[in-house]
């Protein structure tokens, strides 16, 4: 397992971090510089925030979806 983190969102700094990962899965946040077509995952942490950020709005129908999907990633994801 490789952890890394950058002061710049640089895809060389991740290639030079893990290089050619083929046959890896890759758990990333969002950051641009990992989509690129292969084998990613985004990191459970950052979904369940940005679920939150949903919840937390003051838009009723915002809300109302960021508990939709709050069932939804219970369903889905490990506690």
């Amino acid at each position: 397992m490789l952890f890394g983190i950058f002061a710049n969102c640089k895809r060389k700094s991740l290639v030079k971090l893990i290089g050619n990962y083929q046959g890896t899965i890759l758990i990333c946040d969002h950051a641009e510089m990992h989509l690129d077509g292969r084998r990613l995952q985004r990191c459970c942490a950052h979904l369940k925030r940005d679920v939150q950020k949903l919840i937390d709005s003051n838009a009723p129908n915002v809300k109302c979806l960021g508990y939709d999907l709050l069932r939804q990633q219970k369903l889905l994801l490990p506690h």
